[in-house]
């Protein structure tokens, strides 16, 4: 029987907003109402019910933001606002408001598509190359590799 080993998650303490003024988060970012919402910094990492979640701090304007998380609004010690997810996210990422009200980092579908169309050719290229190198054809090749499954 494998030894099987626990991890520890340590947690930074959230705090609720009352500890902060609205005057305290608007000083926090001085530019223009027009600026975008994006991810500022990783600040903690955890596992909750068995996923992860991942807090990151946000830079920009962040009323509307504000606005749509209502009482799960949270800033860290330094009166930062945010922005909790299941994604691993880099700085500078741009949330955007969708349909429904919530605030999302869009993926580039674009750059998803054609990286999926290039890992798929790849795969195609090579399932070619073994079919010829073992003189099977694709619906034999096919069966043999399912049957390992």
């Amino acid at each position: 029987m494998a030894n099987t080993t626990d991890t520890e998650v340590q947690t930074v303490p959230v705090q609720t907003t009352p500890q902060f003024s609205d005057d305290d988060l608007k000083n926090q970012n001085p530019q223009s109402k027009s600026e975008k919402l994006s991810i500022k910094s990783k600040v903690n990492e955890y596992v909750k019910n068995g996923n992860p979640v991942f807090v990151y701090s946000l830079q920009g304007d962040i009323s509307k933001y504000k606005e749509s998380q209502k009482e799960y609004f949270r800033v860290n010690e330094e009166g930062e606002a945010l922005y909790f997810s299941n994604r691993l996210l880099e700085p500078g990422q741009e949330l955007k408001k969708t349909n429904s009200g919530r605030f999302q980092v869009l993926q580039d579908l674009e750059a998803t598509y054609s990286e999926l169309e290039t890992e798929t050719t790849k795969a195609v290229a090579k399932l070619n190359a073994i079919s010829q190198f073992t003189g099977l054809g694709k619906k034999k090749l096919a069966e043999r590799l399912l049957a390992n499954f």
